[in-house]
């Protein structure tokens, strides 16, 4: 409740700026606002209690530090500059997608525009659902500066299609390279696994669990253990 009272009193705060502060300080008291909301978000990530398979509850910086103390510093920054690299990539991928899309509904917006827009709606999405908070921003984003909203949400809706599209020939290319991996695990059941109607769509946490419950005893995911 209190985090809720403290999100509106900075939502209202930020109105009244827009509105009625001169115009020389406006930007500043809102970088401000904006940079004490980033501050705020990552403190109350870093500070929640995380519950742990025995019940007990550790703060989530705590268990960050445990955890990196048990991993080795080499391994783990070259994944994490491999990993941050494929998703910066992927990032900008999607906002180049972004941009044609709108280039396609007659709407031109710069590519530095574009970049500030989705850097924004990634931040929001991290306390919203899925893409919701992306999407929704993105989709304000454009339609505030262009005043074309029925566009923006045409763009939208074809950017969903072409992922789900996306997903499901990717599913489609790579299923050939992991039917032996299916076979070890699900047996007789692969090929009715592979073929099953909604397999395409499936959920990649749903197909690890399925794959994992199938697993022998003293299995691993990729193995069938020693």
């Amino acid at each position: 409740m209190t985090i809720l009272l403290g999100i509106a009193s900075i939502a209202l705060l930020a109105i009244l700026v827009s509105r009625f502060a001169p115009e020389k300080m406006r930007g500043r008291i809102l970088n401000v606002l904006k940079a004490w909301v980033t501050v705020r978000a990552f403190w109350l990530l870093l500070t929640h209690p995380v519950q742990l398979e025995g019940g007990e509850y550790v703060i989530a910086w705590k268990l960050i530090q445990q955890t990196l103390a048990n991993i080795d510093a080499g391994t783990f920054w070259l994944f994490v500059l491999m990993a941050t690299g494929i998703k910066f990539v992927g990032i900008l991928a999607s906002m180049r997608r972004w941009m044609v899309l709108l280039r396609g509904q007659g709407i031109e917006l710069p590519f530095k525009h574009i970049f500030g827009s989705f850097l924004i709606g990634r931040f929001i999405g991290t306390f919203l659902p899925s893409t919701a908070g992306l999407d929704g921003y993105k989709l304000y984003d454009a339609s505030r500066f262009s005043g074309r909203t029925v566009e923006t949400t045409a763009a939208t809706f074809l950017e969903k299609v072409l992922g789900v599209t996306g997903i499901f020939l990717t599913y489609l290319v790579s299923l050939p390279f992991g039917v032996e991996i299916l076979r070890v695990h699900l047996g007789d059941q692969t090929m009715t696994f592979a073929a099953a109607p909604g397999a395409p769509a499936a959920h990649s946490r749903g197909m690890a669990w399925t794959i994992s419950s199938a697993s022998p005893p003293g299995g691993s995911m990729l193995g069938t253990g020693a």
